[in-house]
């Protein structure tokens, strides 16, 4: 019996031994998101190149970089809505804190009534500085929200588009949500839902056929929500208190009256 125990004994050592060995790095779970309201788009894709992160706190700084992943792939942003989130990438990192993240971009293109049309990028790198940290044994997600519809500029007299990202990086679990529904929504009526925190736009999102939204991912505030619809009254649902880890339900009727 007392060599059972002794072994026993032994074994559970060793387990601890392998667990604290296991467990001496953090992963690292970037995803990609987008709130597009970009109605006279049919695709925005993007061609995602290398995905690094770094500890250094200056966006002028190139070492000290780490490839969380060589090639982050492609994907049309536009299919994001409501919180949808496409994997760029994920690694496993020394537990301390990071500064910043960066995208590389190979192309760019969309689709407009049917035709692809080639995306002339402004910057191939989307530098993003927000402190982050990696603990041992954690996989922590950053949110990269992607806002394609102020991102593509189209020159008329040139017929060209251009990307110049607009971002902002959040990381999941200190984020929460909004979520609400029109009630009776128009068919056919591209209806969209605008967070605004301190007077500034946040993020938006498109609602779905049933008049379904979410904006997802918004940090802790009191923000000023307003669904807009062409054809329609602007509706504004002030106040609204957004919380990490919770989604506020908005339990009010939220009704589209036509101008």
């Amino acid at each position: 019996m007392r060599q059972f125990t002794l072994f026993f004994l032994m074994g559970l050592s060793l387990l601890f031994i392998v667990s604290a060995c296991g467990s001496d790095t953090g992963d690292l779970k970037i995803s990609l998101t987008d709130a597009p309201a970009a109605t006279n788009f049919e695709s925005i894709y993007v061609n995602f190149d290398r995905i690094e992160v770094s500890t250094s706190a200056s966006a002028n700084d190139d070492s000290s970089w780490q490839v969380i992943n060589e090639n982050g792939g492609t994907v049309d942003l536009l299919t994001l809505n409501n919180g949808i989130l496409h994997e760029l990438g994920i690694a496993s990192l020394a537990p301390g804190q990071y500064n910043q993240v960066r995208l590389y971009i190979k192309t760019a293109w969309v689709i407009v009534s049917g035709v692809s049309n080639s995306v002339h990028l402004a910057s191939d790198t989307i530098k993003l500085v927000s402190p982050f940290t990696i603990t041992a044994g954690i996989t922590t997600e950053l949110i990269v929200d992607f806002d394609a519809a102020h991102s593509i500029n189209f020159n008329p007299a040139l017929e060209t588009y251009t990307l110049t990202p607009v971002t902002r990086l959040a990381q999941k679990d200190l984020t929460g949500a909004f979520k609400g529904l029109i009630t009776s929504p128009p068919a056919d009526v591209t209806i969209t839902a605008s967070a605004y925190l301190n007077g500034i736009f946040y993020s938006g999102t498109t609602c779905d056929a049933a008049g379904s939204f979410m904006l997802a991912y918004m940090e802790p505030g009191n923000y000023n929500i307003l669904i807009e619809a062409n054809g329609y009254q602007t509706v504004e649902i002030t106040n609204q208190t957004i919380a990490a880890g919770i989604v506020n339900e908005y339990s009010g009727s939220i009704n589209l009256i036509a101008n």
